[in-house]
């Protein structure tokens, strides 16, 4: 995750908001294309990885507050697990679970809300695919930087 909010930090400084000079915004554009281009190699090449973090949206229209802690740990080439909690500000103390995983060749995912029962998937961009809503895009950001069959 540090990488992720260096990289995003320095596109921020790098791309101007209101930038009138074409050429200056292209140049900026360039780099800011160039530092995602060496993030996104310097997650690829690790080996292992692992993070913990939060997630929180704050919904449109309303003061509801949606909270996800999650935790990632990973060893290439496709050994992952990543589990998060939810809980939403209308409903404090009420929170859901969920956690995915491949063993490097079958994925599995399993919910809170369906009695945390493991489910077989049918692989790990399934299981991914499943995840991202309920964790804020958080599984597929990460594990999309980190394994080859999550895009």
């Amino acid at each position: 995750m540090k990488l992720i909010g260096f990289a995003i930090a320095i596109l921020i400084a790098l791309i101007p908001p209101h930038s009138t000079d074409p050429q200056g915004r292209e140049s900026s554009e360039v780099e800011a294309r160039e530092v995602l281009r060496q993030v996104v190699a310097a997650y690829y090449s690790l080996s292992t990885y692992s993070d913990r973090g939060t997630g929180v949206d704050h919904m449109a229209g309303s003061d509801t507050v949606y909270t996800v802690k999650f935790e990632t740990l990973f060893k290439k080439p496709n050994r992952v697990r990543f589990a998060w909690t939810s809980e939403y500000s209308y409903t404090p103390g009420h929170k859901q679970t969920g956690v995915i995983w491949c063993d490097g060749e079958s994925a599995w995912a399993s919910w809170s809300v369906h009695g945390n029962k493991p489910e077989r998937k049918e692989n790990l961009e399934v299981a991914v695919a499943g995840a991202t809503a309920a964790s804020l895009g958080t599984a597929s950001t990460i594990l999309g930087l980190l394994v080859d069959q999550v895009s």
